[in-house]
């Protein structure tokens, strides 16, 4: 997945559902960080969501952890709901060219 973001565009009135369904679930290498999980998941609002990967999917980077790869992997293979454990900073960029809201650990970037 190609990502592209500014870290100065930071989204300080977004505010992340309580739960999401994750669509799809890789790692990518960034250059200052090492091998990270990256998860695209789209928002549970109400009874519906979205089954696949669509404009409005989110996506959250977190640096590589197997459990939380593990456990990820789970939920898109059985398409449960994930709620995020941690921290995100919320910021606007490019995910494969298409706007997106960015999430990254809070505790590491």
């Amino acid at each position: 997945m190609q990502i592209n973001l500014n870290t100065t565009d930071v989204d300080w009135r977004f505010e992340q559902a309580e739960q999401y369904l994750p669509v799809r679930l890789s790692t990518s290498y960034f250059e200052a960080y090492g091998e990270c999980i990256v998860i695209v998941a789209n928002r549970v609002e109400g009874m519906f969501t979205n089954i696949s990967e669509n404009k409005d999917s989110e996506v959250f980077i977190s640096l590589m952890n197997r459990e939380l790869y593990e456990e990820v992997k789970e939920k898109v293979l059985s398409m449960e709901y994930w709620i995020p454990n941690t921290h995100y900073n919320t910021f606007n960029g490019l995910a494969d060219g298409v706007q997106k809201k960015i999430h990254l650990d809070g505790s590491i970037f």
